[in-house]
């Protein structure tokens, strides 16, 4: 699933978000091989990071509620596939079931909050011994 670039937020519904690079929204450069583009909401500062192409957005612009959510599903994700039970494109498979969705949709970065808490409850129940 191919996101288009934000025009607008949904967050602060901002008519201005811009492009541009990880040390202007950070205030330093976070990569190694130079800086990442990133779009940024003028009004809020919500922002996503982009493709190697430098334009293509990784997924949706985030507040850091938001962000804070993707870091936790990841964090409960993880071990799903890093233990070496699964693939992470079998880890991918199995969340994408059971949150009714298809594989190819089941990525944290496209996620809104509404979805980002009902992974993060699936991901609990599993990490604490549940179904897997």
């Amino acid at each position: 699933m191919i996101i288009p670039a934000p025009v607008n937020c949904a967050f602060c519904e901002h008519d201005e978000v811009v492009l541009t690079t990880n040390d202007v929204l950070y205030g330093k450069n976070y990569w190694k091989d130079g800086n990442c583009s990133v779009y940024v909401c003028l009004g809020c500062e919500a922002s996503v990071g982009t493709r190697p192409d430098g334009v293509t957005p990784l997924g949706l612009l985030a507040d850091k509620e938001m962000k804070s959510m993707r870091s936790e599903a990841n964090k409960l994700f993880d071990p799903l596939w890093k233990t070496g039970n699964r693939t992470r494109s079998q880890a991918y498979k199995w969340l994408a079931k059971r949150l009714g969705i298809s594989q190819k949709d089941c990525h944290f970065g496209h996620f809104d909050k509404v979805m980002l808490k009902k992974a993060i409850e699936i991901l609990k129940k599993v990490n604490k011994g549940g179904q897997h």
